[in-house]
């Protein structure tokens, strides 16, 4: 795509500067995605982080009976 020329003096300050703004999101976007990311601290953190996942221990499953076993559980307050 050939260069052109935008005549911006026709726009009033503030769609100008909203102008300037959304070109700076667009080359960020663009332009920068471009590079590739070698250093392991140059990554963003989420992206490290979803490279090493959290281990957690196996959960334990209960049936609803379980759940709701009252065994050895003392309530001073409640009579049942």
């Amino acid at each position: 795509m050939n260069e052109q020329t935008l005549d911006l003096s026709q726009l009033p300050e503030t769609a100008r500067l909203e102008l300037f703004d959304f070109y700076e999101f667009l080359t960020r976007k663009y332009v920068h995605s471009d590079l590739k990311v070698t250093s392991e601290s140059e990554k963003p953190p989420f992206a490290r982080f979803l490279e090493h996942p959290v281990q957690l221990p196996r959960l334990e499953s209960w049936t609803r009976e379980e759940l709701h076993e009252r065994k050895g559980i003392h309530f001073p307050f409640y009579r049942f």
